[in-house]
């Protein structure tokens, strides 16, 4: 957008989805509004910002609802509405959080989070990163008394494999049963249940019920699993960074002259 009064622009920027930052180089412009242009790089950062269920509109149809916001802005304006007191705060406040937002990016652009320190991070959180994994296997069957039939000849001696084989109804029946390894968060509530109260080599007895229907778990192994730090780079970076502005927000302060006034 161009020719744009400070204030507008900020508003605009808030409305159509883009940055009151000028657009140079290989930008068409679409159209101009009372002065005001609307480029390509507008349009783009508008289709950008679009609510899922808006994607489908079509560029002419994005170009027109752009034209219409500018208007109204420009009618708000003329208006003298961005100087009202409550609208001209809210604006402040909207002011302040975008300059103070890119204020921190600037901080860790020029110094972002280093590999060493992921690396001293997770070395940290290490020990709580470790889950326990389960190795299971499940016979689903429609009805209670289905299942309790299945307990029946299963406690007579029969495989637990072979029995899921011929009688389950899930998609893992084929396989005899087997969930694979699994942590206890990927599982419906009850499996976890009823997993933590049982040994190596054990299988419910009471059957268990879900919304799939009813189920005999058989807990054939556990191990501890603790993530790479590759597996949980993206979680830790964050900390790193919050570490970061929080340090350079220190270092301004020990520079300012900040005076707190006792609360009346």
């Amino acid at each position: 957008m161009r020719h744009t009064p400070p204030l507008l622009a900020l508003c605009l920027a808030a409305l159509l989805g883009t940055t009151p930052a000028l657009a140079e180089g290989d930008d068409p412009l679409l159209a101009t509004v009372n002065g005001v242009e609307l480029h390509q790089s507008d349009r783009d950062q508008f289709f950008a910002n679009l609510a899922p269920e808006l994607k489908g509109i079509t560029p002419e149809q994005a170009l027109e609802e752009m034209i219409s916001r500018t208007l109204m802005l420009q009618y708000a304006e003329a208006e003298k509405l961005d100087q009202e007191s409550e609208m001209a705060d809210t604006l402040k406040r909207y002011h302040d959080k975008l300059v103070v937002t890119a204020a921190l990016g600037k901080v860790l652009q020029e110094s972002p989070p280093t590999q060493e320190e992921i690396d001293a991070l997770y070395e940290q959180y290490k020990p709580k990163l470790a889950q326990v994994e389960f190795l299971a296997s499940h016979i689903l069957v429609k009805t209670y008394d289905e299942a309790h039939a299945v307990v029946q000849e299963l406690q007579g001696g029969a495989d637990f494999h072979e029995v899921a084989k011929a009688k389950s109804i899930g998609p893992t029946a084929k396989e005899g049963g087997s969930l694979g390894w699994f942590d206890a968060k990927r599982m419906v509530p009850e499996f976890a249940q009823a997993l933590s109260t049982l040994n190596r080599g054990e299988y419910t007895v009471d059957p268990l019920e879900t919304k799939f229907g009813w189920h005999i778990v058989l807990l054939e192994d556990t191990r501890s699993h603790t993530p790479s730090v590759e597996e949980v780079a993206d979680k830790l970076r964050p900390l790193v960074e919050r570490q970061r502005t929080q340090d350079y927000i220190a270092g301004l302060r020990k520079k300012a002259r900040v005076v707190i006034k006792a609360a009346n």
